[in-house]
Order: structure tokens, then sequence, then C-alpha cells
């Protein structure tokens, strides 16, 4: 299933949100994960964990 995540705000950390949206990720192999910002995350480590799960 895809699922779309609409997230209204920008990400300016790998905080308490991007955490939880990466277990997310990571839990839910079956499902393709997409999440919209405002603007490109600004953690590098964060976009490599979501692209690395599959998200």
């Amino acid at each position: 299933m895809n699922i779309l995540e609409l997230t209204g705000m920008k990400s300016t950390k790998y905080g308490g949100v991007e955490s939880y949206f990466a277990e997310l990720v990571k839990i839910c192999r079956v499902d393709k994960f997409i999440f919209v910002y405002e603007s490109m995350p600004i953690s590098e480590n964060y976009v490599n964990d979501i692209n690395k799960w599959g998200g």
C-alpha cells in the first residue's frame, strides 16, 4: 500500500516526529511511505534512514 503523509511542516532535526516516521518505515516494510515537507529535511541521517528502509 502507498501511504502519503502531508506533514505541513519543515524538518529541522532528527527529532521525535522524524524518529517516529523512520520507525514506521522500518517496521512496515511492505508499505511504501511518502513524506511531504515544506522543504527538504535538514538531517542527512534522517533522509538516509528513510531511503535505506524504503520510504
